[in-house]
């Protein structure tokens, strides 16, 4: 179809919007299975509605072969090249990235009632709805704050974590199959209905065996004790393990027994033996890229229709004789040409991508730093730009080296190496569908150096400008001394209300009314009021302090109390109300 562009305060979708994007060049759509959602089209500059397509404005089309048109919203655009820019659009779904939720809360809650709360609890209005055909119930509560999109998926406890399935975002519309796809009895044969291949396989999720344990806490003698309950056996060992070696799966099953109630072995077993009939432990992880370019080319594409009958999340089975494939898998990612209304590519497989980059996409940028901070970034820049330089150097200014392909028929990898043998290398480049690495060991590493396909990055050095996280894990995180440049921790409530920094002068908390306190080597333990004086303050063991309120008793040297006193007559009427002294015995 040809897509429809609408400005972006648009709320009706049922007519022409602002007009059709005759001109448009490309307009592929892709999507993963519980991932992302998103469309990039080129379009000319001297295009009729070029002027038009800013950054929030919606363009519909069609995103697969069953949907129907779909709304994308423009996050982003290229500089022009050759009087050709690239838009980048997000579908709609993503603007529940900003509808608030003040925590969460549930009780045995259907997946459609859970998300119909979501939606209904947050402060900001909104035309989406929820649907779910998954009958089980749960319990659900999330304490801190988040996004409606990150309570669907991509944190723990999220309704994707409780519930499973798997989402379609139709529009305004939130639905959570129990199995989105169908298993339509299909067969990709190599030679018959395939021309490209690509075989990404694991072992990442492949074991020998299971050792379930759960954790409890029992009260000994008024304190709280945990302790850890194992299977006599210790672990289960699991049928037909393909990976050759010994290789444990961790099964932690202590939310399966609830608050005050000691697990038995019995039930330890049952649950961990339900889970290994649940869960596929044993077969290698296979993902298969398939292409479709070629057949379109041909006359005889009407005998490969076969294909268009497959979507997301559908189940298929790929043949590949040669290289001993033969594997039944769904549908985990599909790029479609929503121009010509036909599928580029489809991934089959396991989802490498998880709904948790769709929502750490959207989070917002932090606002710029106080003034008092800047020195610290214009240094940091600077460090930056050296980095960029050294970098820079490190590509462009080497000579010779060898590139290879692996293996030379359908080759799977690129390898960079400083040798024209992969036997005679030690510093070598290896790029595949498992990531990006660098040895200084050969072939076989270990890489040091690697970005790999979920998302890790493994490096000893690392410099950014700015970098934006949920959790950054580690031992010391270093912002100042003499090894180091000065930095700043700053920390701010809900209400972006700056409540805290700590920096090379010490730990500073901030109050009410511009009250603070210090903690460093100069003023030691202090607190000042909004005009910097003084309130209190420690100097070696006394405490000084220049007003107090006590409430209700002071204790000098553990010797004498003050506490108040008060005396009434016969008729119960206060006759006198003040401090009495008393020894302490």
């Amino acid at each position: 179809m040809i897509p429809i562009l609408y400005s972006k305060d648009a709320t009706v979708f049922n007519n022409n919007g602002i007009g059709f994007l005759t001109e448009i060049l490309t307009a592929p759509v892709t999507q993963e299975r519980n991932g992302c959602f998103e469309l990039t089209f080129t379009y000319p500059v001297t295009g009729q509605l070029a002027e038009y397509l800013e950054e929030g404005a919606i363009v519909k089309t069609k995103p697969d072969d069953k949907s129907d048109p779909q709304l994308f919203q423009i996050k982003n655009s290229s500089k022009p090249l050759n009087g050709i820019v690239t838009y980048y659009a997000e579908h709609i779904s993503y603007r529940l990235n900003g509808l608030p939720l003040m925590g969460f809360k549930v009780d045995n809650a259907s997946p459609q009632n859970a998300i119909t709360h979501a939606l209904s609890d947050t402060p900001l209005t909104h035309d989406f709805t929820a649907w779910s055909d998954i009958a089980t119930t749960h319990d659900m509560e999330i304490a801190e704050p988040l996004t409606v999109r990150s309570l669907l998926g991509g944190r723990e406890g999220s309704i994707l974590d409780r519930f499973g399935g798997e989402y379609e975002f139709d529009n305004f519309v939130i639905k959570l199959h129990n199995e989105r796809g169908v298993d339509n009895d299909i067969s990709i044969e190599y030679g018959k209905n395939l021309t490209d291949i690509k075989q990404d396989k694991n072992i990442d999720g492949s074991y020998s065996c299971v050792m379930p344990f759960a954790k409890y806490t029992v009260d000994n003698e008024g304190t709280t004790e945990e302790r850890y309950l194992y299977l006599t056996e210790k672990v289960i060992e699991l049928e037909d393990p393909v990976i050759g070696y010994d290789r444990c799966f961790m099964l932690d099953l202590s939310d399966k027994f609830g608050n005050g109630v000691v697990p038995t072995e019995e039930a330890l077993r049952g649950y961990a033996n339900a889970y290994i009939d649940a869960n596929d432990l044993v077969t290698p992880k296979v993902n298969v890229t398939i292409s479709f370019v070629q057949l379109w080319q041909t006359e005889e594409y009407k005998d490969y229709a076969v294909l268009e009958r497959v979507s997301l999340c559908d189940t298929v089975t790929v043949k590949f004789t040669k290289y001993g494939i033969n594997v039944k898998t769904k549908v985990i990612k599909t790029v479609y040409d929503s121009i010509l209304e036909r599928y580029t590519s489809m991934t089959l497989g396991d989802a490498k991508s998880s709904f948790a980059d769709t929502v750490n996409k959207q989070e917002k940028e932090i606002a710029a730093l106080k003034s008092d901070v800047k020195n610290s970034q214009n240094k940091a820049a600077i460090d930056l730009e050296e980095a960029i330089a050294n970098a820079t150097s490190l590509i462009t200014g080497h000579s010779g080296g060898y590139v290879v392909l692996n293996p030379e028929e359908m080759p799977q990898e690129i390898l960079i190496m400083d040798a024209p043998t992969m036997d005679a290398a030690v510093k070598v480049w290896r790029w595949n569908s498992g990531g990006l690495g660098f040895s200084r060991n050969g072939i076989n590493g270990p890489y040091e150096t690697a970005i790999t396909q979920n998302g890790e990055i493994v490096a000893d050095f690392i410099t950014t400008g700015q970098l934006s996280a949920e959790l950054i894990k580690g031992g010391t995180l270093r912002l100042g001394s003499n090894l180091n440049q000065n930095g700043l921790l700053e920390v701010y409530d809900a209400a972006n209300t700056l409540i805290a920094t700590l920096d090379n002068n010490g730990l500073k908390m901030y109050g009410a009314d511009g009250f603070y306190i210090v903690v460093n080597t100069t003023d030691g333990f202090a607190g000042y009021d909004a005009q910097d004086n003084k309130l209190f303050w420690v100097n070696e063991d006394e405490f000084h302090q220049k007003k107090s309120v006590v409430e209700e008793e002071i204790t000098l040297c553990n010797k004498l109390r003050f506490i108040p006193i008060e005396i009434y007559d016969e008729n119960d009427q206060l006759v006198n109300d003040g401090i009495g002294l008393v020894s302490v015995v």
